[in-house]
């Protein structure tokens, strides 16, 4: 995870955006002082390799660990504003 969140406030001439774009980035970054991220919804190639290397299991293991702990969290609904806390 990045060690700072960059917004276009840092730089000297941040170009203008939406108030939705806005929220989004807010959001991010609430998610991530929450201690979440996103991930997608299937393994890339990077992260498989990385699970084969550090447990030893198999590509398929992998994948279909990755998938039962994606469905897993899908059942933890959070609300955005749990995000803020």
């Amino acid at each position: 995870m990045p060690s700072r969140i960059f917004r276009f406030e840092d730089y000297e001439d941040p170009a203008p955006m939406s108030p939705v774009a806005e929220l989004a980035l807010d959001v991010v970054e609430m998610m991530s002082k929450s201690g979440l991220t996103t991930v997608p919804r299937d393994p890339t190639d990077n992260m498989i390799a990385a699970a084969m290397e550090i447990s030893g299991v198999t590509a398929e293991q992998a994948r279909t660990i990755f998938k039962a702990m994606l469905a897993a969290s899908d059942e933890d609904e959070v609300e955005l504003a749990d995000l803020a806390h």
